[in-house]
C-alpha cells in the first residue's frame, strides 16, 4: 500500500486538478524536508485561468516543516489567499 503521504500526493490527481482551474498555493521551508516536491510542483503545475493569469504561488522562508506559523501569519495569509480567488476581493 505503501505510505500515506503517497496517496495523498497531488501527483495523484494531476489530470483532476488541471481541469478543475483551482488557484494553487505552495508553502514550503528552506529548512523543510519536503521543499523540494513543494518547488517542483510550482514549477511543473499550473492552472491558467480563461483569461491566462497563472492561479499559482509559492511561498518559501527559513522554517522547517511545522514551523511556519513561528515566522509567518499563516492564517492571516491564507484569508487573504481565500479572499481574492473564492469571493474575488481584490487585495493585491
Amino acid at each position: 500500500m505503501g505510505q500515506p503521504w503517497q496517496a495523498w500526493s497531488a501527483s495523484n490527481y494531476l489530470s483532476a486538478i488541471r481541469k478543475s482551474g483551482v488557484a494553487i498555493y505552495h508553502i514550503a521551508g528552506w529548512r523543510d524536508g519536503y521543499r523540494h516536491g513543494a518547488l517542483l510542483g510550482f514549477r511543473n503545475l499550473s492552472n491558467p485561468s480563461p483569461e491566462g493569469d497563472l492561479r499559482q504561488k509559492i511561498l518559501v522562508g527559513p522554517w522547517t516543516h511545522s514551523r511556519v506559523g513561528e515566522y509567518f501569519d499563516l492564517a492571516a495569509e491564507h484569508l487573504r489567499w481565500y479572499d481574492y480567488w473564492l469571493k474575488g476581493i481584490d487585495n493585491g
